[in-house]
């Protein structure tokens, strides 16, 4: 009886975790299972920080590569970092908008804080003739890129979205087949999950997305 009553316990909270952060009461996607974990958590005495710069990417593993930028802000010696795909139109910090609001309600959702992670957006590159006065770019190639993000050093780096699991695995299977799924990364682990901006469109796809967030906090030793 006694565990029975702990598993409730567990899956009540859990699935609170995902209200949380689910927008649309009419679409909620419950979790299935997932294991409790001790409770840690994250510290940064980082200040913010925001930076911009232009890379190259290819979307499959190729020897044609066509450049993209990218930006992050927040804390660059934390030890989560989200890496997704920025807006057709966006210009402003990554993961704004509704897709941002949806992110940081995730981020709470798993324990942490803004300003506990670090943020990244990539988008295919275009040319600077728009460039603001006084923004730092520089292009790199995708080896360079990973090299960068491995100087971070991070335990853990959640790809958001297919464009940026290409662009950090250098791979081209598509989301579906590779989302949930770890992948070393240098000294650090990668898992790739929706981008906010899916989930947003997707609302049936949350339930796979908190799995794989519940996975990414059990790495991390989180729990709520």
């Amino acid at each position: 009886m006694t565990n029975t009553h702990q598993e409730l316990a567990d899956i009540a909270r859990l699935v609170s975790g995902l209200v949380e952060w689910d927008l649309e009461e009419d679409a909620l996607g419950y979790p299935t299972s997932a294991a409790v974990v001790p409770e840690a958590a994250l510290h940064s005495n980082v200040p913010h920080h925001e930076i911009e710069e232009g890379v190259q990417h290819g979307n499959t593993p190729s020897n044609q590569e066509s450049d993209i930028t990218f930006s992050g802000a927040g804390n660059p010696s934390a030890e989560l970092i989200f890496i997704g795909e920025a807006g057709k139109h966006q210009q402003g910090p990554p993961f704004d908008g509704d897709a941002g609001v949806l992110l940081d309600k995730m981020i709470q959702a798993m324990g942490l804080r803004k300003e506990d992670v670090y943020l990244c957006n990539l988008r295919e590159y275009r040319a600077p003739s728009h460039q603001a006065p006084g923004s730092n770019r520089e292009r790199m190639s995708p080896a360079a890129l990973r090299d960068k993000i491995r100087a971070m050093e991070p335990r853990i780096v959640v790809a958001m979205g297919q464009f940026a699991s290409h662009t950090l695995l250098n791979i081209s299977a598509p989301l579906d087949t590779i989302r949930g799924t770890w992948h070393p990364f240098y000294d650090a682990e990668l898992i790739p999950t929706y981008h906010p901006a899916h989930l947003l469109r997707n609302p049936s796809d949350k339930r796979k997305a908190w799995k794989d967030l519940q996975s990414v906090m059990g790495r991390l030793g989180l729990t709520k």
